[in-house]
């Protein structure tokens, strides 16, 4: 079984667009990892946000892995936390996504999928999932 993270890793920002601005908050470039910081944070919560690869991969692939290994409930915990830090990571919410539809969180799950979309519009399989589960609430 593949997961949304399988496909498609998380966006890498190089040079001058790493430290580029935008109006959702400020793009920070670290370890490889491209994270947000909303702008309503004052600089030093701005600098703490600022999540390396480590940061974010490590619980993302725990989160597959409970998963996977049938904990909903503990991937859910692990994904949401993962969001707390990077909230504009489509890949979190394209996995917790699958991990709420799993649990029969159908509702909460599209709603997760519209807002990868909508922060990554070419995430692969996430189109196709969203119609899925969108024919599931008819």
């Amino acid at each position: 079984m593949s997961s949304p993270l399988d496909s498609h890793g998380p966006k890498r920002t190089h040079g001058a667009d790493a430290q580029r601005s935008h109006s959702g908050g400020s793009m920070h470039w670290s370890g490889g990892f491209a994270a947000r910081a909303p702008r309503r944070w004052g600089a030093q919560e701005a600098s703490d946000a600022r999540c390396t690869a480590r940061d974010l991969l490590a619980p993302l692939r725990r989160a597959v892995d409970l998963h996977l290994r049938g904990d909903y409930e503990g991937a859910e915990q692990r994904l949401r936390a993962v969001l707390e830090r990077a909230p504009e990571l489509p890949q979190a919410h394209h996995h917790l996504a699958v991990v709420l539809h799993s649990q029969g969180k159908t509702v909460q799950s599209v709603k997760h999928l519209r807002h990868a979309i909508a922060l990554d519009p070419h995430l692969p399989g996430a189109e196709e999932r969203l119609e899925r589960y969108l024919s599931e609430l008819r």
